[in-house]
């Protein structure tokens, strides 16, 4: 009888992590949309808690898309410690339910579970609208909301950013004024 790997809370905590919808795991009972994925091959080594997916790999749920050459899980005593995705480039993308879509790639993208960093390394690129940052390497602290850019393993790297100006306000723009009846 073929028994399948339990994949399942492991792609739920990648796309939690990476779509940033943290209040959906922290709710019992919330309903969430099924999770797919797939690859050309899959290997799980369940006594060393390493579950790896290979070849074409896509994971999916609701709005959110992982597309990456390998993906390679971590478990310690069955729960996910760390995701990491290889691609040339990995690539994600999330489209909120309210807001502008979020895409993110890099060669490397690794998600610690425990301290709820996202690490994008190598060549790697958000784009949030018109927002645009680039560089080798990326580290979202999504505990604090903080995003530290160009630091890798101590060497430094520059980061490339690009903010849009401000639309400007509808009640604020000049606007002629008709001439009063004379």
């Amino acid at each position: 009888m073929f028994h399948k790997p339990p994949l399942h809370p492991v792609c739920m905590a990648l796309l939690l992590a990476l779509s940033g919808n943290e209040a959906l795991a922290d709710k019992p009972g919330a309903v969430q949309p099924p999770i797919h994925f797939k690859a050309d091959h899959s290997l799980s080594r369940l006594k060393e808690g390493i579950t790896e997916l290979e070849g074409k790999v896509e994971i999916s749920q609701g709005n959110s898309l992982i597309q990456a050459d390998k993906a390679i899980l971590r478990s310690v005593k069955g729960k996910v410690e760390q995701i990491e995705l290889l691609g040339q480039p990995a690539h994600w993308q999330m489209k909120p339910d309210k807001g502008t879509e979020i895409q993110a790639q890099a060669l490397t993208i690794r998600y610690h579970v425990r301290s709820d960093r996202i690490e994008l390394e190598g060549q790697a690129e958000i784009t949030q609208g018109k927002s645009h940052a680039q560089g080798e390497y990326f580290q979202l602290n999504r505990k604090t909301g903080e995003l530290l850019g160009g630091e890798a393993d101590g060497n430094k790297g520059r980061v490339e950013l690009t903010l849009p100006p401000p639309e400007p306000d509808n009640n604020t723009t000049n606007k002629s004024k008709p001439d009063a009846p004379r």
